[in-house]
């Protein structure tokens, strides 16, 4: 009796074992977990280059430069939920306003006295 129970014990510790290192293999190789997220997960602008597009993040060294408060995003852009979602968020603290005269399109603007301040492959940022 002592000697099957000392077997049942080992098999049970056995597949304990096993089982702890079928969820450690899963969950690094699988899943692609890269411990990095969790360490820097705290640190200030960890992760815009692999979530963000490079344009906002272009154009946003660019608010930040010129100090500016807020900015205006062209009817397009607010219709791509894509882009309008990252750029208020991404660009908080500096606020989005419909009536600033710092504007994101994706075309260039056709007002008169619009200047452009930087364009890049997919978005322009302009002064009207």
């Amino acid at each position: 009796m002592n000697n099957t129970f000392l077997k049942d014990r080992i098999v049970f510790i056995f597949f304990i074992i096993l089982i702890i290192f079928q969820i450690t293999n899963f969950t690094l190789n699988r899943i692609n977990f890269d411990i990095n997220h969790i360490l820097n997960a705290f640190n200030p602008n960890y992760g815009e280059k692999e979530s963000l597009p490079t344009e906002l993040i272009e154009i946003k060294k660019i608010l930040i430069k010129h100090n500016l408060k807020e900015f205006n995003l062209d009817k397009k852009l607010i219709l791509d939920t894509y882009y309008y979602q990252r750029t208020i968020e991404y660009f908080y603290p500096i606020k989005f306003n419909k009536s600033s005269s710092y504007i994101i399109s994706k075309t260039r603007n056709i007002q008169s006295g619009c200047k452009k301040l930087f364009a890049n492959k997919k978005l322009i940022f302009e002064k009207c």
